[in-house]
């Protein structure tokens, strides 16, 4: 027993369904859809709704049997309000132009990349974002992937094509990791987070304070023994 292909699927108004063999035909607004029946389920059509029935008994009946449930639910929502997937490009000098057949796509590469748009599939293009429509889940996904695939977004600035909401794992670059990492070494050998406020924090400036000091103090001993030191009679300033 499968719980989700036991759920019959409600057909809204507009929106009718029938058998023609071994293929179950959905049709709306948004369009036509076909699709195979899998001999591990049957279906029937009653009181405005789809019923899937499992055939036998079985593992592999009732994984079938809830994929069938699911396919034939995403037909009909298709059917009657369609999906919409989108997408966002970013980058210098990116554009996109879309008509009936195909998207033309600028995105940093020497010429501008083609997209043959699938039947059935509607893309519009408003700024920087790319909205491909359709009836059909599986078609919408399948083109709207393949977009994204003409380039996908790198991690370091983010440009590339991405899913709308698509959130971009980012890396520093090599500069930035350089700088926070001499940072971080630098905090950690002058205890950057405690101490009195007089530490000295940055690396180069302490190099040199302590040579300063050790010239001073080696000047301050001679200068001290010079001092000490008796002054014979013909050096004496009359």
């Amino acid at each position: 027993m499968s719980r989700i292909g036991k759920q019959p699927v409600i057909i809204p108004s507009g929106v009718e369904v029938k058998f023609e063999g071994d293929l179950i035909v959905v049709k709306g607004s948004k369009g036509e859809l076909r699709m195979a029946i899998q001999k591990e389920v049957t279906m029937e059509v009653k009181d405005g709704k789809v019923l899937i029935l499992g055939a036998s008994d079985g593992k592999d009946v009732a994984a079938h049997w809830g994929l069938m449930r699911s396919k034939v639910a995403n037909m009909v929502k298709g059917a009657s309000v369609g999906f919409v997937k989108k997408l966002e490009f970013e980058g210098v000098g990116f554009k996109a132009q879309a008509n009936a057949t195909t998207l033309t796509l600028n995105v940093g590469f020497t010429n501008p990349v083609e997209f043959q748009i699938p039947k059935g599939i509607a893309v519009v293009v408003e700024k920087n974002v790319i909205s491909v429509s359709g009836a059909d889940k599986e078609l919408v996904g399948e083109s709207a992937a393949t977009i994204r695939s003409i380039k996908k977004p790198e991690p370091y600035k983010g440009k590339g094509i991405r899913y709308q909401g698509e959130h971009i794992i980012r890396k520093v670059g090599k500069k930035a990791a350089a700088t926070s990492a001499y940072s971080a070494s630098l905090c950690g050998r002058n205890s950057c987070s405690g101490g009195s406020s007089s530490r000295i924090v940055t690396g180069k400036p302490a190099m040199i304070s302590n040579i300063s000091m050790k010239s001073l103090r080696w000047a301050g001993s001679n200068f001290s023994s010079a001092a000490r030191r008796p002054v014979s009679s013909s050096a004496r300033i009359i």
